[in-house]
């Protein structure tokens, strides 16, 4: 292992470099520019430059690098003019992308996994994102509209009342079969509408409409949502919860503790 090695991984090193970073980030902007002069950097010169060997598969002649220097000129007048007029400050654009370079900066080293006691409650926490949705079984009686027209309504009333009385009662095909076992609501609303199964349970048979027609339709299992066994979402629940410590690393919760925020006055 190289001696340097393990300065990567200690956060008083990365704290360090965030801090010169942001000192030489204020540094530069405290500087007075003279309106006259651009500087176009060697850092931006040497992106250019990569950029178009990457895009062209070889480096650019003296012809294409002179005039890829005309538009670095030209945008870095552009950036110049544009921070002169002060359209750098309150732009949501820049503050994201400022906001996006900053995470990266104080997320140099990889977030550990949780222990199990922080898997546990980081589970428990957000157990909605987790849980298994309610689950369905049906039987449903189908009068086709396209069949039946306008008596399709009470040809299914009629059945309603004859199911309700443990008669037989006959209906139209339907493509999808009669009998549905355990599937998730969202299932049922792809198939028959939003509003199928609002009204159905399973104690009696229900009238209901669909896009298809009319149905007498009874619930037959039902189960509630539930959370799966952790060795289901373990892999997920662990993704979900280092990328939460990314968001919140030990230098944003300092600076989180330590900063006050002033809110000016805003009705929305």
């Amino acid at each position: 292992m190289h001696p340097w090695k393990p300065l990567l991984n200690d956060p008083a090193i990365h704290f360090g470099l965030i801090a010169l970073v942001l000192w030489w980030v204020q540094s530069s902007d405290a500087e007075v520019e003279d309106p006259s002069k651009v500087n176009v950097s060697s850092t931006l010169q040497a992106e250019a430059w990569a950029t178009f060997n990457e895009r062209s598969g070889a480096p650019p002649n003296e012809a294409e690098w002179a005039e890829l220097k005309a538009e670095l000129k030209t945008e870095s007048i552009l950036v110049h003019e544009a921070r002169q007029l002060g359209l750098d400050r309150n732009d949501p654009i820049i503050r994201k992308r400022l906001v996006q370079k900053m995470e990266i900066l104080s997320q140099i080293s990889q977030p550990r996994e949780p222990s199990d006691e922080e898997f546990d409650a980081y589970l428990e926490k957000h157990q909605a994102r987790y849980e298994k949705p309610r689950m369905v079984a049906l039987e449903q009686f189908f009068f086709s509209r396209d069949k039946r027209g306008i008596a399709a309504r009470s040809d299914a009333a009629f059945a309603k009342k004859s199911l309700a009385k443990g008669e037989h009662v006959s209906s139209d095909t339907f493509l999808h079969g009669n009998s549905f076992t355990l599937r998730d609501e969202q299932a049922y609303q792809k198939l028959f509408g939003p509003n199928f199964l609002l009204n159905l349970n399973d104690k009696e048979w229900v009238l209901v409409e669909s896009p298809y027609g009319f149905h007498v339709a009874k619930i037959t299992e039902s189960r509630k949502p539930s959370l799966p066994e952790k060795s289901e979402v373990r892999q997920e629940v662990v993704q979900d919860w280092m990328a939460d410590q990314r968001k919140m690393t030990p230098w944003l919760k300092e600076k989180l503790s330590k900063t006050s925020v002033e809110w000016e006055s805003f009705e929305p």
